[in-house]
């Protein structure tokens, strides 16, 4: 062992003169030698950086969960607690009941999506795309956001004159657009609308979702994008979401060669521009 060690040491420093019995070998094979240990040294060289790239994410990704499910549990916890309290009537005990199962019912999103953070944060979201029509993708998005968009009768209109058939993970890029459309109607009041229009370019489809909602502060048209993002007037507006909804679209998108940027209105409301490559 302390031969070969010798032996890798010389060659790496190029001292071939250490190396015994080194007139035997011939130079070819020695210089080969030495390029394959350069190689070997940067590939765990590269596979340290990533392993501790990979436990920096995990560590950040672990306490993002748990501060996250924090503040839901404080809730449930809290009115579990009063709602056995002696002295109270049954209309208040039903009413923390209530808070307790929709307190749940948030969780349950919460989870999901922080499952597919987390998937995604893992790279075990796979895409595989196909070469399909793109207007039936939309559609799919649409109808995933349907009813929440009736229960706050928001219109939804559709403009795309001529199906397009593009290079895309149908399940995935009903995820990413679904997710901005549940933004879009969560984020603006009653008896509004969101527009949905598709274009073609040279060498990208351009897809447009315009709503009427709060908008976006200015300054924070890319932090609305990271992990668990969410500003001071969305939280005011609504307590539901994690922050995780745009990060995920916008990573899907990514991984198919697409983009996505957020352009304030003038007056209320906010453009999503998407790109996916033709």
């Amino acid at each position: 062992m302390e031969l070969l060690s010798d032996h890798i040491r010389a060659l790496r420093s190029k001292d071939k003169s250490n190396i015994s019995g080194y007139q035997e070998l011939e130079n070819s094979k020695v210089d080969e030698l030495f390029e394959q240990l350069k190689e070997l040294e940067y590939d765990v060289n590269s596979m340290r950086v990533r392993l501790r790239d990979e436990e920096n994410k995990t560590k950040a990704l672990i306490t993002d969960i748990s501060h996250q499910l924090k503040t839901p549990l404080a809730s449930i916890k809290m009115s579990h607690e009063l709602s056995l309290t002696e002295d109270l009537s049954e209309a208040e005990k039903q009413s923390f009941s209530e808070t307790v199962t929709k307190e749940i019912l948030k969780m349950e999103t919460l989870l999901d999506e922080l499952v597919k953070l987390s998937r995604l944060e893992n790279s075990m979201i796979q895409i595989h795309p196909d070469k399909i029509g793109l207007k039936d993708t939309i559609g799919e998005a649409v109808s995933v956001i349907f009813m929440k968009a009736r229960a706050k009768n928001i219109n939804i209109s559709f403009h795309m004159d001529n199906d397009i058939n593009i290079y895309h993970d149908r399940k995935w890029t009903v995820e990413a657009i679904s997710n901005i459309l549940e933004n879009a109607i969560k984020y603006s009041p009653d008896n509004t609308s969101v527009q949905i229009r598709v274009s073609p370019l040279v060498s990208n489809v351009l897809i447009e979702i315009e709503d009427e909602g709060i908008g976006i502060p200015a300054g924070k048209e890319n932090e609305i994008f990271k992990r668990f993002f969410r500003g001071d007037n969305a939280i005011e507006m609504s307590k539901d979401g994690a922050g995780v909804g745009l990060y995920l679209s916008r990573s899907i998108l990514e991984q198919q060669g697409g983009t996505i940027v957020a352009k304030r209105k003038l007056q209320n409301g906010t453009i999503f521009k998407i790109t996916l490559p033709l």
